[in-house]
């Protein structure tokens, strides 16, 4: 009796802690492909969303060895170049981020919910994609 009373309180209190866990700082990824397989150059800018990029790696004392990203979101205003596949937490909540190519070729996008983007996801291709956050639902929008 004592010790169900004990593995209760144990549980409650493993309960309240994870309850008071912050939210997920960079709640979307965004997956960007080609359609066919190949290798496209794009950009993106980010017109108040927060665009995160990995600026470095550092190890640290507790994990030797093992290296860990350090990310970064982009300011308002900034571009991004770089090649398909890739793959970028985003926060949609504060403004939208601009796909864009500069050739003829397009590209898809898949943005879904953390982890892995795979929750919710919601898709679009073309030439220059839109990412924006409508009611609390990611709207891809191409133009």
């Amino acid at each position: 009796m004592i010790r169900a009373g004990v593995l209760r309180l144990i549980l409650a209190s493993c309960g309240l802690f994870l309850a008071s866990e912050p939210p997920v700082k960079w709640p979307l990824r965004a997956t960007v492909t080609e359609l066919h397989g190949r290798h496209v150059a794009f950009q993106a800018i980010t017109l108040g969303g927060d665009l995160i990029v990995q600026v470095g790696q550092h190890s640290k004392f507790a994990f030797p060895g093992q290296p860990v990203s350090e990310l970064n979101p982009l300011s308002r205003g900034d571009t991004l170049r770089a090649t398909t596949p890739a793959s970028f937490p985003l926060d949609l909540r504060k403004g939208s981020v601009v796909f864009f190519t500069s050739s003829r070729d397009s590209i898809r996008i898949a943005v879904g919910r953390t982890p892995l983007g795979s929750v919710d996801s919601v898709t679009g291709s073309g030439r220059r994609l839109t990412l924006r956050l409508t009611e609390g639902t990611v709207v891809v929008s191409a133009r």
